[in-house]
């Protein structure tokens, strides 16, 4: 009894100020908002105040874009990188809700000066999907915020910035999201939820990132495959539960 005493005064001494117990839930969730947006500025304070940007073969080709799009919005190759090559077409803009997306995506674009800069915005995104992921799964603010903070900038997330990898960085950006939406439809499949995760689903077709459109829901086939082999084998009520 003495040396659980011990050791439960050692883990009060370890675990050190509760923040949880000093400042109000919203407060410090608002302070962990404030703290990502912060991070992203800090981080990218080259691009956004002294106009630095990185520069490859990848980064320099993005622009070829804008000529290419002057052309035709729906165009199924691009004839400026490289030899030539195909290109996904316009697939995922072509519906009402996502060209409401894209309208909103080109007013963000008016608050950068350059208008690479603008693919920072997706880290702030990426920060606060990865947030909520982890509120979601019972973990503590402090704990939502550094795993949050982590990946943002986890070296391989960050690399796709600085080598021109958009696309691929813009997909990846919803998949804690995916995540998300995966774990609620277990506990209750409702309405609004599945709308988002159709809805967050057909986004990725919007980046023409078609390897990381097909890992992405290749995990969600595996997902659902491995949970309804499970709940028949188990012979329980998950199937009919929701």
């Amino acid at each position: 009894m003495t040396q659980k005493k011990k050791v439960s005064k050692q883990n009060e001494k370890i675990s050190g100020i509760n923040f949880e117990n000093i400042l109000s839930n919203r407060t410090l969730i608002i302070i962990a908002h404030i703290i990502i947006l912060l991070s992203v500025i800090i981080f990218f304070a080259p691009a956004y105040f002294n106009s630095k940007i990185p520069d490859s073969g990848d980064i320099t080709s993005i622009y070829s874009f804008s000529n290419l799009f002057k052309e035709s919005p729906n165009v199924l190759w691009n004839p400026y990188v490289f030899l030539g090559m195909p290109l996904f077409g316009s697939i995922g803009w072509a519906d009402t809700i996502l060209y409401l997306i894209q309208k909103i995506v080109f007013i963000v674009y008016q608050l950068f000066t350059l208008q690479y800069t603008t693919w920072t915005f997706y880290f702030i995104l990426l920060g606060l999907f990865d947030f909520y992921l982890m509120r979601y799964l019972k973990a503590n603010i402090i704990i939502s915020l550094v795993v949050s903070i982590a990946s943002m900038f986890s070296t391989g997330i960050v690399l796709l910035f600085f080598i021109g990898h958009i696309t691929k960085l813009l997909s990846l950006t919803i998949f804690p999201l995916v995540l998300l939406f995966l774990l609620r439809f277990n506990e209750k499949i409702k309405l609004i939820d599945f709308i988002l995760f159709v809805l967050t689903m057909h986004f990725l077709f919007s980046q023409w990132h078609v390897q990381i459109m097909f890992y992405i829901y290749l995990s969600v086939g595996i997902y659902y495959l491995y949970f309804f082999t499970r709940s028949l084998k188990l012979k329980d009520k998950v199937l009919t539960s929701n």
